[in-house]
């Protein structure tokens, strides 16, 4: 009977190396595939900092064209501003020096017409 229980203690402690062996080949073919996928991801990380780059250059560009364009609104409405003002002085002046009532007779424009 001792004979029987140490064959199945060893038979048991196979097993167990068994599983061992077959964990450790597993964890050797994980690693051995994170090893292998490691250039590609860091292929990948480097094309990902280069288009977050390349987005961050984006948005400086972006970012310099919204003020011109804010720029150019502002010199816009100033101008559409300066042309109201001016507008505004040239018809104040047209009225100032229009006459309002018939030109008196001048040697250059003749006698005027007779009054009833």
């Amino acid at each position: 009977d001792e004979a029987r229980g140490g064959l199945r203690a060893l038979e048991i402690e196979h097993e167990k190396l068994g599983r061992r062996v077959a964990e450790t080949e597993t964890q050797l073919m994980s690693r051995a595939a994170f090893e292998a996928s490691l250039p590609a991801y860091e292929a990948m990380k480097k094309e990902l900092d280069t288009v977050k780059a390349q987005a961050t250059a984006q948005q400086g560009r972006m970012d310099a064209v919204h003020k011109e364009l804010e720029n150019a609104r502002g010199a816009q409405a100033w101008q559409s501003n300066v042309a109201r003002t001016l507008a505004r002085h040239v018809t104040n002046l047209e009225k100032q020096f229009s006459p309002s009532k018939p030109p008196e007779a001048t040697p250059e424009a003749g006698p005027s017409p007779p009054r009833a």
